[in-house]
């Protein structure tokens, strides 16, 4: 007898990649308008962040800003702001190009690795 599989429904989670949870030691720093803000989590599609500044539009200009083994990355992109849950906003990137998307995943494998190793140390 073959063995039942279930996959999980997913249209609760709003996004459809791996989801970073950021970490201080992580290298990455996010900005709308200047103003640094707290990263929760990052997919290659988007991410979950806390402003102290109110956030009237439904899209902010951002600066992403990560270390990548030993180069630093800077992307400028759009946050489609999808919703907020207490201080917690969930947007989506806009205007990353394919080669910018591929960092950002190779930005987000590179940091798991590192979680790995530390916990394998641990």
């Amino acid at each position: 007898m073959k063995p039942r599989i279930t996959i999980p429904d997913l249209q609760d989670s709003g996004r459809r990649a791996y989801r970073l949870e950021v970490t201080p030691e992580d290298p990455i720093q996010v900005h709308i308008d200047d103003l640094a803000i707290e990263v929760r989590n990052l997919s290659a599609t988007g991410m979950a962040f806390v402003s102290h500044q109110p956030l009237v539009d439904t899209t902010v200009a951002a600066h992403i800003a990560f270390t990548l083994n030993t180069r630093s990355v800077r992307m400028d992109c759009n946050l489609k702001l999808v919703r907020k849950v207490g201080q917690v906003w969930c947007a989506d990137f806009e205007g990353l190009s394919l080669m910018e998307q591929k960092l950002l995943s190779q930005f987000i494998t590179q940091c798991q690795a590192s979680a790995i190793r530390k916990d394998v140390r641990s």
